[in-house]
């Protein structure tokens, strides 16, 4: 059986809902989603461990993009909670 892999991406994570814009995600929202996979065994990975072959299936690798404090501030302690992992894709100021 070949194993499934899905991607989700992200931006930014406000803490409050009235925050958010189109491309951010609250973290009420965040931690809903996150709770969601943990309850259906979903593994979550980083993508270089995808990439290598060497990741847990069926999963999912989730991605921030363009390194918003939001990410380190909010995402980070709902991934921890959540033991999962996520890949934050920093690029040049």
């Amino acid at each position: 059986m070949t194993p499934h892999w899905a991607a989700l991406m992200y931006h930014a994570t406000p803490a409050r809902h009235e925050d958010a814009d189109y491309f951010a995600v609250p973290a009420a929202a965040l931690a809903h989603q996150l709770a969601w996979l943990r309850e259906r065994d979903v593994a979550g990975c980083s993508l270089e461990a995808v990439l290598a072959d060497g990741a847990e299936a069926p999963g999912v690798v989730m991605t921030f993009d363009d390194a918003h404090r939001s990410n380190y501030d909010v995402a980070f302690p709902l991934f921890a909670e959540a033991d999962m992992t996520a890949t934050i894709c920093v690029g040049p100021a």
